[in-house]
């Protein structure tokens, strides 16, 4: 069966008078602004159910003869210059920390695994990831100068089903950055017990603040990382065999966080003899 050796995903270009659209979708403000929500369900009820309440795979997913009949609609376009002014207007006016000159605080990082923003930016599986989501917002309401830091999960939340004989079934869904409210910032390399591995820095606006997530699964990250794997695998087996006289001590387990970043073996740390 033929295998596709590169996918990518084109994003769909928006007619010029909807482009304040795209804009309103890239700042995930959407998700607690109800006015937004009520934006993107109005360019398509249907579709917007299809997409799961997600703004960017919705303009993905609009027919081409949908979008010029929004073109020309006054109604439409007037409520979107509204939402999309009431976003400019929430980015620059001055929050409670701006009045606060008393205080020497520059730049706060925020680091957490998970950060639960919303479900169309799926990168969390619990209260720990919707507690950071909500420090994220509400910094940005305050006006705090954070910045989020944290990972990017390739396959996001995985799916359960039962097989007709009654277990149970997991799918990993393969999510696309270009798909997301996310665009490719830089690119950093990080020192992983003496390792190095490559991420790209993929970042999402969660209203006036910016969350950096990793990403090292992209073609050649991952070639990177998985180099990395190797040689932790290696230095580890060679360990094991100087040590074979000896009755090892060491601790096998699967982390299964939201995506991809799955370790299945024992860490260098944990290996050693009794």
């Amino acid at each position: 069966m033929p295998r596709a050796l590169l996918s990518f995903t084109v994003r769909a270009q928006l007619p010029e008078p909807l482009a304040e659209l795209r804009q309103i979708a890239m700042n995930l403000r959407w998700c607690w602004d109800a006015r937004s929500v009520d934006l993107f369900r109005w360019a398509d009820p249907e579709l917007w159910q299809a997409a799961g309440g997600d703004p960017m795979r919705l303009l993905g997913m609009i027919p081409k003869e949908r979008l010029e009949a929004l073109t020309k609609d006054r109604s439409f376009l007037s409520f979107m210059h509204e939402v999309h002014d009431d976003l400019e207007r929430h980015l620059r006016r001055p929050r409670w920390f701006a009045e606060r000159s008393d205080l020497a605080l520059r730049s706060v990082a925020y680091f957490s695994p998970e950060f639960g923003i919303d479900a169309a930016l799926p990168q969390y599986s619990g209260g720990l990831g919707v507690l950071a989501g909500d420090h994220v917002k509400a910094a940005g309401s305050l006006g705090l100068p954070l910045v989020g830091v944290g990972l990017f999960y390739r396959h996001g939340y995985f799916r359960q089903e039962l097989n007709v004989e009654g277990w149970q079934l997991e799918r990993y869904p393969s999510l696309d950055p270009a798909e997301m409210a996310l665009e490719t910032v830089g690119r950093v390399s990080v020192d992983m017990a003496g390792m190095p591995v490559a991420a790209r820095v993929l970042k999402a606006q969660v209203g006036r603040i910016p969350l950096y997530l990793l990403d090292a699964n992209s073609t050649a990250e991952g070639r990177s990382t998985a180099s990395a794997r190797r040689s932790c695998s290696a230095s580890a087996a060679s360990g094991r065999s100087r040590r074979s006289a000896r009755r090892p001590r060491c601790s096998t387990s699967t982390r299964a966080m939201p995506g991809s970043w799955r370790w299945s073996g024992c860490a260098p740390s944990s290996c050693g003899t009794d």
